[in-house]
């Protein structure tokens, strides 16, 4: 499984690829609407995740008492 901030990256390399070798605009237009209808379409698949599952807790949740040194307390997997 590809890390969450690997693929924009290799995107953007291979935008960069295309401009470096002088690719025709229309070429280069048509990868960036694709790449952009790719994220859209993430953006969606997880506001809809979101909506159908909501999180085990809520920011309201978080206060001083679970705090302690900058630390959620309580909460496991944040720091993963």
């Amino acid at each position: 499984m590809m890390h969450d901030l690997q693929r924009p990256l290799e995107d953007l390399k291979e935008i960069k690829k295309l401009v470096e070798d002088q690719k025709p605009r229309y070429l280069i237009v048509d990868t960036i609407n694709t790449k952009i209808s790719e994220y859209e379409t993430d953006i969606e698949s997880v506001e809809e995740y979101l909506r159908n599952n909501p999180p085990m807790f809520s920011e309201d949740s978080i206060n001083e008492d679970t705090i302690k040194d900058g630390v959620v307390m309580g909460v496991t997997g944040l720091d993963k």
